[in-house]
């Protein structure tokens, strides 16, 4: 049952989710937004895809998505664009309410924290992989010798690759977000209970993995445990993507621009460091990345337990924001 909201009251108790929060047509949110979504960040990769295949001489679909420039800024660009107007368009047009999702109110220090989170879980997971001599640094971006990029500086690969790093998470983020977290998780959520949510949402983003190169049914179910049911905690700590949104980005830009590594199967050009992986793939990740290893799991979850705590007390977190959306939605109607 959905806790009623009632003026001065905050909105959000329990598992439950304020009905201003989840606006008006709840199904029906789903049943466009979802699909509307996935469709949108599909066309942005489709543009991506198609740009390095004819214009970048990629002959594979993996090797496509490994010559990022400048194909990748464009589609993620593109993704970006798309996922915020998106979920204006559901906000605005289906739920008749503001879009808070992406608030100013805070936004810059969520986005911040959220990725020193995000760098963190996998800064943490990768200094003790590399304790345990899973993951091996060889050399860096301008050590060319070592590079395979020897056609170009280490300069120029390196900011390359950092360009290709940010755009990837950014893109991934947004257009991931907004489907999973801002449109499912919040009306799962609102209907069902958090847990249940949370489970769906979580289960739905690994499987949204499955069709990456390299990515097995343990893969999508590592990141199923660890990065859904962290991002999706971080929404509901805030009720604000800004926070999943700079964890998401953190988190991809850390193993592709810094550690030279997969994420979620994806490679990107070149990053800071070059590196040898060791051992078995339940420790290291395996062609998936270190997201996929049990380490790395067990960081997410550890920050995920402390993300819930507060999320518990989400009461005093959101009333703030809650009366401003009353507000705003008085003011609407008032017109």
């Amino acid at each position: 049952m959905i806790e009623e909201c009632t003026p001065g009251a905050p909105p959000c108790r329990g598992p439950a989710i304020a009905s201003e929060l989840i606006g008006a047509h709840p199904w029906r949110q789903l049943a466009i937004g979802v699909p509307l979504g996935l469709v949108a960040a599909s066309v942005a990769g489709a543009t991506q895809l198609v740009y390095t295949f004819a214009f970048q001489a990629a002959r594979t679909w993996e090797r496509a998505l490994a010559l990022p420039w400048p194909g990748q800024p464009l589609g993620m660009t593109l993704q970006v664009v798309a996922a915020i107007v998106v979920m204006r368009f559901v906000a605005n047009r289906i739920a008749n309410r503001p879009v808070c999702e992406f608030s100013r109110e805070k936004a810059g220090r969520e986005l911040a924290v959220g990725a020193l989170i995000g760098a963190g879980v996998i800064g943490a997971a990768m200094l003790a992989l590399a304790a345990l001599g899973v993951y091996e640094v060889v050399g860096t971006a301008f050590d060319r010798s070592l590079s395979v990029h020897d056609d170009i500086s280490g300069t120029l690969a390196l900011g390359r690759g950092l360009l290709s790093g940010l755009m990837l998470g950014l893109g991934s983020a947004f257009g991931e977000e907004v489907v999973m977290r801002g449109i499912l998780l919040r009306i799962l959520a609102g209907k069902f209970g958090t847990l249940p949510a949370l489970t769906v949402t979580s289960v739905a983003f690994g499987l949204l993995h499955l069709g990456n190169p390299h990515v097995s049914v343990i893969g999508a179910l590592g990141v199923a445990i660890q990065a859904g049911l962290l991002f999706g905690v971080a929404y509901l700590a805030t009720r604000r993507l800004w926070l999943a949104i700079g964890m998401h980005a953190a988190w991809n830009f850390t193993q592709t621009a810094i550690f030279d590594l997969n994420v979620s199967g994806v490679s990107t050009e070149s990053s800071l460091l070059i590196v040898v992986v060791h051992g078995p793939d339940w420790l290291s990740g395996g062609g998936i990345g270190v997201e996929g290893s049990i380490l790395t799991i067990g960081f997410g979850l550890i920050v995920c337990g402390a993300l819930a705590l507060v999320a518990r007390r989400r009461r005093e977190i959101g009333a703030g924001h809650a009366a401003l959306l009353r507000k705003r939605l008085f003011l609407r109607r008032s017109r």
